[in-house]
């Protein structure tokens, strides 16, 4: 994604259609908001870190999102993808070992009844 699509899906989540009302509740000024909004500037790490307070999001993941659309050096680019890559596989393993985790403490529950 893009920063562009970043202000999107923080106004579809936080249910709210202006710029100026999402820049409100993100703490972020307007006329910054406007900017990302449009395209025309990256957002700041400030913004990123509000934008990943927004989602649930890591503003790391957020960051390297952008840069690997946006970096104009090869070697940088991949490197952010990779960065990518690597958080979405811990999210994979943390999500299957606490399904797993879940799944175990049900099971002793239901023994121990």
């Amino acid at each position: 994604m893009n920063g562009k699509e970043y202000i999107e899906a923080c106004k579809k989540k936080l249910n709210v259609s202006s710029n100026y009302r999402l820049a409100l509740e993100m703490e972020i000024p307007e006329s910054k908001v406007n900017f990302y909004a449009r395209g025309e500037r990256l957002p700041s790490v400030y913004a990123c870190f509000k934008i990943g307070e927004c989602l649930g999001i890591d503003p790391s993941i957020i960051m390297a999102d952008i840069a690997s659309e946006t970096e104009k050096n090869p070697k940088k680019r991949e490197f952010f993808k990779s960065f990518m890559s690597s958080c979405k596989m811990a999210v994979a393993v943390g999500l299957t070992i606490a399904v797993f985790w879940n799944s175990l403490t049900e099971e002793r529950a239901l023994s121990a009844s």
